[in-house]
């Protein structure tokens, strides 16, 4: 939801940067494709296969407008809440997303128009040898912290050690990877990853967050802690309220307003995030008028909760906004540490079960399509064209993970196991006096056994 007349995108881009930065170290492990190293050594970016997509001189990211007018205040909402400012904390608090990436700077920053990539943004440059085994970050001169003491390497090792022993499990696992980090002089870091066969290693290192050594408190660094971080980035924070609301200042004298990486965005004088306890309390606020930007998660509200005056009059927008990345899924994931679980007939059956048409009509407004990749709204979605050569080979990699051979017997089979879970429910039926939900269920089982008959 856009509300008119403010210029939102480099906000909001800002926005998603910080928590696709926070869950870098989340993703799945590539150390699959590490048998065929990069063939030149890159010096202005970090890629995981190839170089970056931006030459070194380029000027600003494509989607950045550089000649942005700064000023003005743009109000969000958030569900849910936090208690905590510090998003490094391994054992308690929840803390804001917008503090990674807007308050606290990494080594590089992420393009969001390539798969990934990593550019300059505290690290000026960075060297890495062919084979990813050595990894050297220089720091940009300029970089400082708000309170203008300059980012060195103790800072860098620092923010790698810490978070090692006492940062998210996601972060030791892998920092734990790296053989050595060493300084080479003031503004010099060099990682040893030698025999790490990981690819991702060296990009999570690069998009490691950088505190402060001297203002932040090692001891209290486990605790809920809402003490304000000194950061690099370009905002700092003004007020914080436990979950209730966070507000973000522009700080006028940002040391790396004017590197490639941050031109264009960053624009907006003062961000204000209030916090809500649901997502109906939320709603209600961009209906009063409290909010400027909002994504709508629930299709059911998207189809019929946007009848108010408002949106007719046009104060807000609704606008459709497609991302043009992968989305993910959702789907039926099973316990396959329960015996139950571990026939995959069974697995099929209840699959097959879910009346995914009728709900999506009934309930969500016929706007969820079924998932027919696990690369939905990329180059590699199914298209229903044979794959090229390339494409067959960089998916054989998944082939262990997802991949399923389904034979004619297996499709027998499936269909069988289907036909007779149904059969077992409408037994079941005959025995019990259902509920209304009861009947609901058996009617799903009914309209998916003319389905299975009218294919087998």
């Amino acid at each position: 939801m856009l509300r008119a007349g403010h210029p939102i995108g480099p906000i909001i881009a800002a926005a998603r940067l910080a928590a696709l930065i926070h869950a870098i170290a989340f993703l799945p492990s590539v150390s699959a494709l590490a048998d065929k190293p990069s063939s030149a050594a890159v010096t202005h970016g970090l890629a995981l296969y190839g170089e970056p997509a931006l030459p070194k001189d380029f000027a600003h990211f494509p989607y950045a407008y550089p000649h942005a007018p700064k000023g003005g205040a743009l109000r969000l909402g958030r569900r849910g809440g936090f208690e905590s400012l510090n998003p490094f904390n391994a054992r308690f608090g929840v803390a804001p997303q917008l503090i990674i990436g807007n308050v606290v700077e990494s080594l590089m920053t992420r393009s969001q128009d390539e798969p990934y990539s990593l550019y300059p943004l505290i690290a000026q440059s960075v060297d890495i040898d062919d084979a990813r085994a050595h990894l050297t970050f220089h720091i940009d001169p300029r970089a400082r912290f708000s309170d203008k003491s300059p980012i060195v390497a103790a800072d860098v090792l620092f923010s790698f050690e810490l978070p090692k022993s006492k940062g998210r499990p996601a972060f030791r696992a892998v920092f734990a990877l790296v053989k050595s980090a060493v300084s080479l002089d003031d503004r010099t870091v060099r990682f040893d990853l030698t025999g790490v066969t990981d690819r991702e290693a060296p990009l999570v290192l690069a998009a490691m967050p950088v505190l402060s050594k001297k203002a932040t408190n090692v001891e209290r660094f486990d605790d809920v802690d809402m003490t304000i971080p000194l950061g690099s980035g370009p905002y700092l924070i003004s007020e914080a309220k436990v979950g209730e609301r966070l507000v973000l200042r522009r700080d006028p004298d940002y040391w790396g307003r004017d590197i490639p990486s941050q031109r264009g965005l960053y624009n907006f004088d003062e961000v204000d995030v209030d916090y809500y306890r649901d997502g109906a309390a939320l709603f209600e606020a961009l209906k009063a008028g409290l909010i400027d930007y909002h994504e709508e998660t629930s299709a059911a509200r998207w189809s019929t909760g946007y009848d108010f005056p408002a949106v007719r009059n046009g104060a807000i927008v609704k606008e459709v906004l497609r991302p043009g990345r992968p989305t993910g899924m959702e789907g039926f994931v099973f316990n396959l540490r329960k015996a139950l679980f571990r026939d995959v007939r069974l697995r099929e059956a209840i699959a097959m079960m879910y009346d995914f048409e009728w709900i999506n009509a009934n309930f969500y407004g016929g706007l969820y399509a079924r998932t027919e990749s696990y690369f939905g709204e990329s180059d590699y979605a199914s298209t229903g064209r044979p794959a090229s050569a390339a494409e067959r080979g960089f998916l054989q990699i998944f082939r262990a993970w997802c991949a399923t051979t389904f034979s004619k017997a297996a499709g027998d089979r499936f269909s069988t196991t289907v036909r007779g879970a149904i059969a077992r429910s409408q037994s079941a039926r005959k025995r019990f006096s259902p509920t209304p939900a009861t009947s609901s269920s058996m009617g799903v089982c009914k309209r998916m056994a003319f389905r299975s008959r009218s294919k087998s």
